[in-house]
């Protein structure tokens, strides 16, 4: 699995995951996409604790 695009905003304490596809849309992006995400959210994601 590989991510085209891995953001961070600051602002909103938020990752922010992009896939390029290129060609007619296919509902197995959808899936994938929703991997990606809780690949991102297992591995990156720390729940925002202020000071």
């Amino acid at each position: 699995m590989v991510i085209d695009l891995l953001l961070f905003s600051i602002e909103q304490v938020r990752y922010v995951v992009v896939e390029l596809k290129v060609g007619p849309f296919s509902p197995a992006y959808t899936g994938q996409l929703g991997a990606y995400v809780a690949l991102v959210d297992d591995r990156a994601y720390r729940p925002y604790s202020p000071l």
